[in-house]
């Protein structure tokens, strides 16, 4: 699970969470406050740069579990 912690976060500063697969990215997720990406830890992901412009860092929480 991650979650945007940032109270205010413009599209323009970018700072995507970016999901690949077969070394190609697929989908592309904006930080928007308050939001939730749940997935499964296999899936290929990383944090996308974030530009000159933002006004501030992009925070997140990341949470892994297990189902047992």
């Amino acid at each position: 699970i991650v979650y945007y912690v940032n109270n205010f976060w413009d599209y323009k500063w970018g700072g995507e969470t970016i999901f690949s697969l077969n070394k190609d990215s697929v989908c592309a997720v904006l930080p928007k406050p308050g939001r939730f990406i749940l997935f499964e830890g296999i899936i290929q992901h990383r944090g996308g740069m974030i530009t000159k412009i933002a006004k501030k860092p992009r925070l997140i929480f990341a949470f892994k579990y297990k189902l047992k």
